[in-house]
Formats: structure tokens, C-alpha cells, sequence
């Protein structure tokens, strides 16, 4: 059951794997640092020196799969309310139970049960205004659900309207770039950069970029296999223009434009990616896939509920304190890798398998 369940990559597209590998690397590695002496931090921070954001990894890659089964659902059907419906099942249950078990975790273990929290079970703690200090994660999670409720909503809406299907996803896809990149430039440019990233009709766009690859990919496949080299040349070609936008944009501009040239870095990854099953060695697949398949346990989990309260509690014992402050600091981190990737393998396998399989059962037929 293990080895199927965690390290089977057979019928999967391992590039994508890759992409979701290298989003929660970026963040996972990226809130460890707090535990690195200050002097290693230079050498620490190696592995992530180009400046992505890891979770904008995740919104486009999200996007793309997302947009995929879209576009499966509107061109292969009617597309009539029952099959928006039908979208909406798989998805909650794909992201919503698991969600909703580490916060009502984080909620107990913080011993706050009243403070605005009710906000995150509708996910509206950062609909307008900065995420609240509180289950730090939980912000992107926030932009996915009303992403995934509002694009496909106003789709249907608009596809009733034009009876065009093609041409309602264009012009939904378009309005969802261009009305958070007019609120970025013309409401919030008092706003520092992670602030802005954290507000959830600031950051709309950064999934819809996906979408637009998967329009192609659904579309245009033979375009898309044949582009896939050049657009490997166009993305590093961005990821240049990320790691030396300091010197070409203003402060302001960076907060409005960096999120888009993160998202077009990524997506211009994707016609490569997509093709590929494998790579040469065989640990390496496995090592990318069991990454991928925890990834969503291991982002909600990692920062909150590790990071932040059993390693906190851990630093102050007796027993930690008893050792040098370098030692310690390796200690912890350590403790972080392990605690983080085993409650996670366990999250993966005794609630988002069985809770993926329900939701196989009752929306497969």
C-alpha cells in the first residue's frame, strides 16, 4: 500500500510532478530559514536564488490542471449546471476537508476559538484587506477557492449569454488578468510587496495564466508539442528578467508586474513539462512523485502547525537549550524535515486517499 501509494509514478506525468516538487521546495525551504544561524544563511539560501515565489508555481499549475478539466467538461458536454456542479464536488474535496482539519487543529493548539477565525472557514480572511498573522498558509488557499468558484461560475454565466463556448472562456480568461493588474496599479501601490501578494482579488490573475495554457493544450496539442523547446528558451529568458527586475522596475512596479512575470516564467514551462513520464534514474522519479502526492499536506502543515508551535515548543526544553546555539539550530531543523514530511505522508495516506476515493465514488458515475 505504501509503495503504490507514495512512490508509484507509472501513468503519471512526472514533469508536473517536478513543478509541484519544486513549489513546496521553495516555500518549505524558504520559512526554514528562521532556523538557519544567520552567518550560513547566504549558503542556505543557494538552492533558491532565483527569486520565485513557490506559490506562484502552484497557482499556474493549478490553472493548468484545473483549466484542462475545464475545458474537457464545456467542449465534451452540454455544460449545464450539473456538470459546473460536478466540478465544484471534486474540487472542495479535493482541497476543503483536508483545510479544514488543520485549521480546526490550529484553532485548539492556539487556544483561540473566537478571534475572526469563523473568517477562514469561508475563506474571506484576505478577500480585501492583509491575511492576519494567524495559519499563514492559509492565504493561498483563500485565492484557489475563490478562483475555482468564480472563473467556472462567471463561464457558465457568460457561455449562457454568447452561446460560444470558446470565445466565453477567452473573454473570462482575459477579464481575470486584467482587473487584478488594474487594482494592483491604481489602489494599492502603498502596499509592500508581501502584503499585496497575501490579498486575494490582487492575486486572481496568477492561475489564470494555467488557463491559458491549458486552452492551447486542449486546442492547439499539435502547436503545443511543437513549441515546447522554444518556449523552455522563452522561459529562462524571464526567470533572467526575475532575478535582475531590480535594476529595470521601481519598487511600486515590482509588486504589480513581478507576480506576472513569475506566472508567464512558469507557464511557458509547461508544453515542455507536459510531455515528460520519467526521467532517466528511477530513485528520481520516485523521490519527485512522493514529494508531489504530499505536497498539499505538507504545505498546510509545515509552517503552522510544525514551524510554528512544535518546533517553537521544542526550542525552549531543557534538553535543547542544554546544547550549543549552532547545534541547536541544526537539531531543530532536522526535526523540522522530519516532523513536517512524516505527519504529511500520514495526512496523505489515512485522510486525502480515503477522502479521493469518496469523492471518486460518488461523482464517477
Amino acid at each position: 500500500m505504501f509503495k503504490n501509494n507514495i512512490f508509484f509514478y507509472e501513468n503519471r506525468i512526472l514533469g508536473l510532478d517536478l513543478l509541484r516538487f519544486i513549489a513546496i521546495f521553495y516555500v518549505f525551504w524558504g520559512h526554514g530559514e528562521i532556523l538557519i544561524p544567520n552567518e550560513l544563511s547566504w549558503l542556505y539560501n543557494i538552492p533558491t536564488i532565483i527569486p520565485f515565489e513557490g506559490v506562484s508555481v502552484f497557482f499556474v499549475l493549478s490553472g493548468f490542471l484545473i483549466g484542462t478539466i475545464l475545458n474537457k467538461t464545456i467542449f465534451n458536454t452540454d455544460f449545464q449546471s450539473k456538470d459546473l456542479m460536478r466540478f465544484w464536488i471534486r474540487r472542495w474535496f479535493r482541497t476543503i476537508p483536508l483545510y479544514f482539519i488543520v485549521l480546526i487543529v490550529m484553532i485548539f493548539v492556539t487556544n483561540d476559538l473566537w478571534n475572526n477565525n469563523f473568517l477562514y472557514f469561508i475563506f474571506c480572511q484576505n478577500l480585501f484587506f492583509k491575511h492576519p498573522d494567524f495559519f499563514g498558509v492559509a492565504w493561498s488557499l483563500s485565492v484557489e477557492e475563490w478562483f475555482y468558484f468564480l472563473f467556472p461560475a462567471l463561464l457558465f454565466l457568460l457561455n449562457k449569454i454568447l452561446k460560444n463556448k470558446i470565445n466565453s472562456i477567452l473573454i473570462i480568461s482575459f477579464l481575470f488578468i486584467l482587473i487584478p493588474l488594474l487594482l494592483r496599479m491604481f489602489f494599492f501601490n502603498n502596499l509592500d510587496l508581501d502584503v499585496s501578494k497575501k490579498i486575494v482579488f490582487l492575486r486572481l490573475d496568477s492561475m489564470i495564466y494555467g488557463v491559458f495554457a491549458s486552452i492551447i493544450y486542449f486546442h492547439k496539442n499539435e502547436l503545443w508539442r511543437k513549441f515546447d523547446k522554444y518556449s523552455i528558451a522563452i522561459s529562462f529568458l524571464l526567470l533572467i528578467l526575475l532575478f535582475t527586475k531590480n535594476y529595470y522596475l521601481s519598487p511600486s512596479n515590482i509588486k504589480i508586474f513581478t507576480f506576472n512575470l513569475e506566472s508567464l516564467s512558469v507557464m511557458f514551462l509547461l508544453p515542455y513539462l507536459s510531455s515528460v513520464k520519467k526521467f532517466r534514474f528511477q530513485i528520481i522519479n520516485k523521490l519527485i512523485v512522493y514529494v508531489s502526492k504530499i505536497s498539499y499536506s505538507l504545505y498546510l502543515i509545515h509552517g503552522s502547525l510544525i514551524l510554528w508551535f512544535i518546533i517553537r515548543n521544542i526550542e525552549i526544553s531543557d534538553f535543547i537549550l542544554s546544547f550549543r546555539f549552532e547545534n541547536q539550530r541544526f537539531m531543530l531543523f532536522g526535526l523540522y524535515i522530519l516532523f513536517s514530511f512524516g505527519l504529511a505522508t500520514l495526512m496523505y495516506l489515512y485522510i486525502e486517499v480515503p477522502i479521493l476515493k469518496y469523492r471518486d465514488k460518488i461523482t464517477n458515475h
